[in-house]
């Protein structure tokens, strides 16, 4: 169970390598001969399905995760909240926005983020009954749902509240549903029509209402580019990444862009085969301080120098000291020797 959890959920965090699918496969079969009706076995199912792009399987067993218990509520929220992205992948945004509201209503996790996702989720949907004003309603109630611990902020509220306050200030914000979408690693999942779909989408609607504002256009090029990158188009990435770098400097609201893109420029030359740039790129985007998410970011490009490490054979210790390692690096080292054993 943790390693179909450490491959299904967690490594799209850290900044690890794609999920080991058929591995998952061999892991799940007999749990789910033997607990074929259990609310965690169908989630981690469902979970299976999403990654591997069959969307609509992954609903049904959210779903039927769902329906196989009653006792444990937040279990439900989980999957609620899986399911509003799934259905943001499919571009159904009103059942997406169904399923934001009945985590805003039942979930005492965050509700203010809660609410910024219901907000750009229905401002996603142009045929919403009265979209801006009630748009406009939930955005003004953001900043007043923030959480502090310890007199801290949560990141991501802080996110959000910039977001809804930025709104308020102009009264438009562009693309800001795929945007969440790729900070809680949403491309990472999506398969190449899914991007083609979002793509289509992003372009679509630039070309019928383009910005002046050098933020709204960073956040365009941006998602065109992680777009572009996942649809193995590297040379149109590239270049949407490094025109965000050259305007860096004229970024005022979205500075957080800068840092990512640096990221995503990283991962771009890798594929193009000039991984001798990447480790100088991920450094780089290490050093940009105090923009939105920058742990969340931190995260990613801490996982991929090590995997860059790795690669080049600095680990060849049999029993490494997880005080000098990565979490991904100790639990990828536990994993294989682990699996091993069970192989041999």
């Amino acid at each position: 169970m943790v390693l179909l959890c450490w491959h299904l959920i967690a490594t799209f965090f850290v900044g690890g390598d794609n999920p080991d699918i058929p591995l998952c496969k061999r892991l799940l079969a007999p749990l789910i001969e033997n607990y074929p009706n259990g609310a965690i076995i169908l989630f981690i199912r469902a979970r299976l399905y999403l990654v591997s792009g069959d969307v609509d399987n992954a609903i049904y067993f959210y779903n039927k995760s769902i329906r196989a218990q009653d006792t444990y509520q937040q279990f439900h929220h989980i999957c609620y909240w899986e399911l509003t992205f799934a259905y943001s992948y499919l571009q159904k945004w009103d059942r997406a926005a169904n399923n934001a509201k009945r985590l805003l209503d039942e979930s005492k996790w965050s509700r203010c983020v809660y609410t910024y996702m219901l907000a750009i989720i229905i401002y996603a949907d142009e045929h919403t009954p009265k979209r801006i004003e009630t748009v406009r309603t939930l955005f003004q109630r953001v900043p007043n749902l923030r959480l502090r611990i310890a007199g801290k902020s949560i990141p991501v509220e802080k996110f959000c509240e910039r977001k809804a306050q930025r709104f308020l200030r102009i009264g438009k914000l562009y693309f800001s549903h795929y945007e969440f979408i790729y900070f809680w690693c949403g491309f990472s999942i999506c398969t190449p029509i899914f991007i083609e779909n979002i793509l289509h989408d992003i372009e679509l609607k630039w070309r019928v209402d383009p910005s002046e504002d050098t933020n709204d256009q960073c956040l365009y090029m941006f998602l065109k580019g992680v777009c572009l990158k996942a649809l193995r188009r590297s040379e149109e990435a590239e270049t949407c990444f490094l025109k965000i770098l050259e305007l860096e400097g004229l970024l005022t609201d979205y500075y957080y862009i800068a840092p990512n893109a640096c990221f995503e420029l990283a991962l771009t030359r890798a594929e193009l085969g000039r991984g001798d740039e990447m480790e100088v790129l991920l450094t780089r985007a290490l050093a940009y301080r105090g923009y939105s998410l920058e742990t969340k970011l931190h995260f990613r490009i801490h996982g991929t120098l090590e995997g860059i490490r790795r690669n080049r054979g600095i680990r060849h210790l049999k029993n490494p000291r997880p005080s000098n390692m990565s979490v991904y690096t100790v639990v990828n080292t536990l994993y294989s020797q682990k699996f091993s054993e069970l192989s041999n």
